[in-house]
């Protein structure tokens, strides 16, 4: 599944680089998707565990936040879910 999204990013506290100290907080916003998919398995009557995968592309920030210019790489998640209901 591939997503179109607003991406943004926020930082806050004291940043080093490039020969600068600044403190105070940013936020930056530009575009990007997702594209990813997960499973998953219900392992009793009321309990699921899942697995999801993803890929985040997304163009660079006009500045950067803290140190990334961008949020791209791959995402892995593991979930934990409580099914409520009679489950028939």
């Amino acid at each position: 599944m591939a997503r179109r999204t607003c991406s943004s990013g926020y930082s806050e506290g004291s940043f080093v680089g490039d020969g600068t100290i600044s403190t105070g907080s940013v936020a930056r916003g530009t575009l990007g998707t997702r594209i990813g998919g997960g499973v998953d398995v219900h392992v009793a009557r009321s309990f699921s565990i899942g697995l999801n995968a993803a890929y985040n592309a997304m163009l660079n920030f006009s500045e950067p936040v803290g140190l990334h210019k961008n949020f791209n790489g791959a995402q892995l998640a593991l979930g934990v879910g409580w099914l409520f209901g009679k489950g028939e």
